[in-house]
């Protein structure tokens, strides 16, 4: 049974036919379940999964890739700690799936419990070497607590297996800022701009780069660029004033610049 392309009402009332036929068939419920997820109709997802589950357990079935389902609904609702229980429900039943480990160690990112974070984002990647994710998330942990050097080798990591991750270049890059090395900041978000040409937030991290290695002029295009496309950031607007102050003044020795957030973003899937 598979989904109908684009048109999940539709999918849902299949298998509802489906649940009528053979009431105790888990996986209807889990595929019901996820046409619900993709209509933002989040608690119905739960309400199936849920069943899902207790068929599963009931006619002693696999169920990890239901828990798993589950956990990310409880994330995307922001009820992180009912998300972590199935993640760690799911990793239980089948402890050798690495997906699981980078979708719980993402919310313990997001709930700051960095340590289990990087276990998990660990342990995915002795699962599977080369996983990018797991790569950008142990970048992204590294980064919030300050292991500007290691957050910057799991970032080459990731360009290693794909080249084409912004995401990869923009956090080295941010990384680079709070080293000190403000050119290699710059050569990030510039690749990270040719990728992603409209992003807001690339601008303002290669204008607060500018803006340290004392390149006022080009600092102050960037932050224009940025408010253009994202004209509610404050930061941004603070990060333009001294801009302009560096070049009306030219004298900003001692001046402690705007750096970028000591937080990541905390997705990690690309």
């Amino acid at each position: 049974m598979v989904f109908v392309i684009g048109n999940y009402e539709q999918s849902i009332a299949d298998f509802s036919r489906v649940i009528e036929i053979s009431p105790y068939l888990s996986d209807a419920y889990n595929f019901q379940a996820q046409a619900y997820f993709r209509l933002g109709q989040y608690q119905e997802a739960l309400d199936k999964y849920t069943m899902a589950i207790g068929f599963a357990i009931v006619i002693k079935g696999p169920h990890d890739a239901y828990y798993l389902n589950r956990g990310r609904t409880y994330g995307t609702i922001g009820e992180y700690r009912k998300a972590i229980n199935d993640y760690t429900e799911s990793i239980k039943l089948n402890p050798e799936e690495a997906v699981t480990y980078i979708e719980r160690g993402t919310v313990y990112n997001i709930l700051e419990q960095y340590d289990e974070a990087l276990d998990d984002f660990t342990h995915a990647l002795i699962l599977e070497s080369n996983f990018m994710s797991a790569y950008l998330g142990c970048g992204i942990v590294y980064f919030n607590i300050g292991r500007y050097e290691d957050s910057v080798d799991a970032f080459n990591q990731v360009v290693r297996i794909n080249p084409n991750t912004v995401y990869a270049y923009a956090g080295r890059g941010t990384a680079f800022i709070y080293l000190g090395e403000y050119e290699m900041a710059i050569n990030d978000f510039n690749q990270a701009l040719k990728l992603k040409p409209m992003d807001a937030n690339i601008y303002k991290g290669r204008g607060i780069a500018y803006l340290h290695w004392r390149k006022y002029q080009e600092a102050l295009n960037d932050f224009n660029e940025s408010i253009k496309l994202n004209p509610d950031d404050e930061e941004t607007y603070q990060g333009r004033e001294e801009a302009n102050r560096g070049l009306n003044s030219g004298d900003m020795e001692g001046y402690e610049f705007i750096m970028p957030s000591l937080r990541l973003n905390t997705e990690v899937r690309e």
